[in-house]
């Protein structure tokens, strides 16, 4: 995670944030992009996988279908749910396969 947070890009995606006096877990890797479909598919055309985790905001899911939830109140949420897109993160994930996913977001 902090490797992506150095090598990332900074321009028009936005990254997790993480305050100064904690520490993350990060068992994922999710940014925000406004094209986030259109990147998925770009990254997936370099041997990239993504996924997106959290694609339904819970408010629309079924069990909450007899709630009193408004779509409307919850109109960030759902903008966010179609940014959220979570890259490669795992253990063994190798320098050279950071380095390739963050040369091809910025290629991007």
């Amino acid at each position: 995670a902090g490797y992506y947070n150095e090598h990332l890009p900074n321009v028009e995606l936005i990254k997790p944030y993480v305050a100064n006096n904690v520490k993350h877990v990060f068992h994922q890797y999710v940014i925000r992009h406004e094209s986030r479909d259109l990147l998925q598919k770009r990254l997936k055309a370099f041997g990239i996988i993504t996924l997106i985790h959290y694609s339904k905001p819970i408010h629309r899911q079924q069990a909450f279908s007899n709630k009193e939830y408004s779509p409307f109140n919850l109109k960030w949420t759902d903008a966010i749910c179609k940014e959220i897109l979570s890259l490669p993160i795992y253990p063994e994930l190798s320098k050279g396969s950071l380095d390739l996913v963050s040369k091809v977001i910025e290629e991007i």
